[in-house]
């Protein structure tokens, strides 16, 4: 009779799977909410980035789960500046005690999803990711 005795290891590692890889980026963002919203915008920074979303980061909420944001910032490829205005939808906020830039406490995580992008706006971001992953590959998420 064969016999075959296997323990449970001691230690298991597991890892987050996503739909598209996400990078480390620093990218300065104006979020118009609702995302028709016209005048000023609220200023704030993309901490990392995938094809399909980013995580913004500001010093107050930009809106509940669920909301419509409007985001206009700058992609930087190959020395070429290209303004991009997209929708994205509001999927968490989630409030942080980490140090901001001016050295207040109170900082505000917000996990976006992109929404109806044109064709030309997703190329752009994809090539965003990949040049940072080229780059940098130190920075993938």
């Amino acid at each position: 009779l064969d016999y075959l005795h296997l323990s449970f290891p001691e230690v298991v590692h597991g890892r987050m799977i996503r739909k598209s890889t996400r990078v480390r980026i620093e990218l300065a963002v104006t979020a118009f909410v609702p995302a028709e919203g016209q005048g000023e915008g609220e200023s704030a920074l993309i901490e990392n980035m995938s094809s399909t979303g980013a995580l913004l980061v500001a010093s107050k909420a930009l809106g509940a789960t669920g909301d419509a944001l409007r985001l206009d910032f700058e992609a930087t490829l190959h020395d070429v500046d290209t303004p991009l205005s997209v929708e994205a939808l509001l999927l968490n906020v989630v409030r942080s005690d980490d140090l901001n830039r001016e050295g207040t406490e109170e900082m505000f995580r917000h996990g976006m999803e992109f929404r109806n992008l044109k064709a030309s706006d997703r190329m752009i971001i994809k090539s965003l990711v990949y040049q940072q992953i080229i780059e940098n590959p130190n920075s993938i998420v």
